[in-house]
């Protein structure tokens, strides 16, 4: 799973698609992006989600981080 850290207001991750030698994930920006002319770094860190089995016998999804990709530049154009 891929997400966004501390992201400005209006973006998030869109569809992601698995390729031979990586990954494609789109940027989506909606309404509540900032206007046009506005230039940012977003941080886009990678989360496992595993199964973690509880005293109780119950299970729980535990998200491990993956680490981090390098800051992705953006600019918001008309």
């Amino acid at each position: 799973m891929l997400e966004l850290e501390e992201p400005p207001d209006g973006f998030s991750i869109g569809e992601i698609t698995g390729k031979p030698d990586g990954l494609l994930f789109v940027i989506q920006a909606d309404v509540n992006a900032p206007a046009a002319g506005y230039e940012d770094n977003l941080i886009v860190s990678a989360v496992a989600e595993r199964p973690v089995r509880q005293k109780n016998g119950s299970v729980k999804q535990t998200r491990v981080p993956l680490g981090a990709l390098p800051a992705v530049p953006i600019k918001i154009v008309d």
